[in-house]
């Protein structure tokens, strides 16, 4: 019997961990999303512009910067 309930644990062990290392891999994936304010309204005019720089643009915080073909830049090469 109790070689049956240390099976059954192994099992469950097992199980949990695979969910927990598939949740940890999927949360990881970068996730492009659309924009915020569509880009040719934010280079409509200089207001626009003032509006998306003060209520989005953190340059302070961490980000990932994508170039036209969405592969990440460096922020460097930024």
């Amino acid at each position: 019997m109790t070689n049956k309930v240390a099976k059954i644990k192994l099992i469950l062990a097992s199980i949990c961990a695979l969910l927990i290392l598939f949740i940890n891999v999927e949360t990881q994936q970068v996730k492009i999303g659309k924009p915020v304010i569509e880009p040719s309204k934010i280079l409509d005019d200089v207001m626009h512009w003032l509006y998306y720089d003060r209520g989005y643009l953190r340059l302070s915080e961490d980000f990932i910067a994508y170039d036209q073909t969405l592969k990440p830049i460096t922020k460097d090469r930024l």
